[in-house]
């Protein structure tokens, strides 16, 4: 009798903790960003298990109610590749967040194989082939280019160049990158906010910005430095004319 006792009990004990593990369905939200804009991408069409459920609007975002864990919402396109980068869970919800890259094509691939033949030996790229003039804005967007293209070795290359003249043109004087320089790094022209800033663009979007904290930290300061407390706006660079 007592073994019976015990066998109904422990049968009521793992039938209550089976009752505990059901699994409640949640609203599912999905958020769908470009990696190189970080900008929501819209007309993004979403699967949800397999099936077509719907594209995303304006805002990226694409809901659905009442999912499980085992029931998939994502975004399909074979013109990107989708990486989860965040995944947020409450009582309720989960929500996603999806970053989209772009799949080099042929045309993307000959792109880039022409931006390696441009880049020197000091890691610079010149404007044109041959050509003497180098600028800040044409680097940012080249490394943009290689780290979107998998190339992180030349990306490095062109950040390894303004890491190795961070101490004496950045944080030196008037401080910020010159807009143009020589092949071989000799500045010139003005220090605009613009071009520093797309350099700190492309220095975000690589995977492993750990490596140029310090190169991140003085564009930062530099550029916070612009800031008119007066008419709460940036100064496009450290002079009136740049």
């Amino acid at each position: 009798m007592r073994s019976l006792s015990f066998s109904l009990l422990a049968a009521i004990v793992v039938f209550s903790s089976c009752r505990k593990q059901v699994e409640e369905p949640k609203d599912r939200t999905v958020y769908v960003i470009s990696r190189t804009s970080g900008q929501p991408l819209s007309n993004v069409e979403m699967h949800l298990n397999g099936q077509f459920h719907s594209y995303t609007p304006l805002d990226g975002i694409a809901q659905e109610t009442d999912l499980l864990r085992t029931d998939s919402l994502y975004p399909v396109d074979p013109e990107f590749q989708y990486t989860l980068i965040a995944e947020v869970e409450n009582a309720t919800t989960l929500s996603t967040t999806y970053w989209a890259t772009k799949v080099a094509t042929q045309e993307d691939s000959l792109a880039v194989a022409y931006l390696k033949d441009l880049q020197n030996t000091v890691g610079l790229l010149p404007t044109v082939p041959y050509g003497t003039l180098v600028s800040t804005y044409d680097q940012a967007l080249a490394a943009i280019a290689f780290i979107l293209a998998g190339e992180m070795q030349s990306a490095e290359r062109i950040f390894d160049y303004f890491e190795s003249i961070r101490e004496t043109e950045l944080e030196s004087g008037p401080g910020g990158f010159y807009q143009f320089r020589s092949p071989l790094g000799v500045p010139s022209g003005r220090r605009w906010m613009g071009d520093n800033a797309w350099l700190l663009i492309a220095l975000k979007n690589y995977p492993e910005s750990d490596k140029y904290t310090g190169l991140i930290a003085s564009l930062e300061f530099w550029l916070m430095s612009l800031n008119d407390e007066t008419d709460y706006g940036l100064w496009g660079g450290y002079e009136a004319n740049g």
